[in-house]
């Protein structure tokens, strides 16, 4: 390439076309989407020391010979159902980055994704989709995101089946998110008697809204529903759980018709040391 661009976009059909050498064009280059491009072990280096100045990178259905990605300039990062032929680890090294959004369909992706501290980092979004023609639920191993997201001011986490994935196993000590102002779970699965909520509103002393959009609930309660008095099986059922999370202002749950017994028979339950919070329920 001749000239150098600030942004550049490239389309494949299919992954079968790999992305070519870009020479002294990257220097300016600030904006970097691709989208089904193969990115062989070079692409690491093109990028760690070809694009001195890149702030964007969108890596969408791409194949990674290298699972590694390090800058030291990126401020938005998105790795959108990526696959790799080089390992089953996938490294980012991006202190600066201050938007982060990953996507990983279980069976296909990564089996760890080891994340490097992110001091400036301002919102993130991890979803897991299931793939389905796997039969697996989770990642062969956690993520272990969590503990490198500690910074992170907006998290929203999609399709989390245990808290496990994210933060690794059950003796490590859970992260505290000292500066986490909205947290939202969609389609996430809290029927481990909201264990993995209650581990994120007692370490995130200055969350102020909280979203639960679809999640499913404990299936106890679900099955009870219509067998006695919601507010006594909320209180029989969840009244050793201890929520602190003082600053919390406004819990939002969307929910589906189907889930409106339970859901009113929890919330008087689980949010009885809440009572600071308004909450607004709305149906699908």
């Amino acid at each position: 390439m001749k000239c150098c661009p600030a942004m550049m976009e490239i389309y494949a059909p299919s992954r079968r076309y790999g992305l070519p050498h870009l020479g002294s064009s990257s220097y300016h280059l600030r904006r970097l989407h691709l989208v089904k491009i193969v990115l062989d072990k070079s692409f690491p280096w093109q990028l760690s020391s070809g694009c001195p100045v890149l702030e964007d990178l969108k890596l969408d259905g791409c194949l990674l010979g290298c699972p590694e990605i390090t800058s030291c300039t990126l401020r938005n990062l998105i790795v959108a159902d990526c696959m790799n032929y080089g390992g089953n680890v996938l490294t980012i090294t991006a202190p600066a980055l201050v938007s982060f959004y990953l996507v990983i369909t279980v069976g296909w992706n990564w089996d760890v994704v080891l994340v490097n501290e992110m001091p400036a980092l301002v919102k993130a979004t991890v979803c897991l989709k299931q793939d389905r023609q796997s039969t697996s639920s989770s990642p062969k191993e956690p993520c272990k995101l969590l503990r490198n997201l500690i910074n992170v001011k907006d998290l929203e986490l999609s399709g989390l089946k245990t808290l496990s994935i994210l933060h690794g196993e059950s003796g490590d000590t859970f992260p505290t998110f000292s500066n986490l102002r909205t947290l939202l779970f969609d389609v996430c699965d809290l029927s481990d008697d909201f264990q993995m909520l209650g581990c994120f509103l007692n370490n995130s002393p200055s969350l102020e809204k909280l979203t639960l959009q679809y999640c499913k609930l404990p299936e106890g309660s679900k099955k009870r529903k219509r067998m006695e008095n919601p507010k006594r099986m909320s209180i029989k059922c969840h009244d050793a759980l201890t929520f602190q999370c003082p600053s919390l202002k406004l819990t939002e749950i969307k929910y589906k018709e189907d889930d409106v017994h339970q859901l009113f028979g929890l919330l008087s339950g689980i949010w009885r040391n809440l009572r600071k919070t308004t909450i607004i329920l709305t149906k699908a």
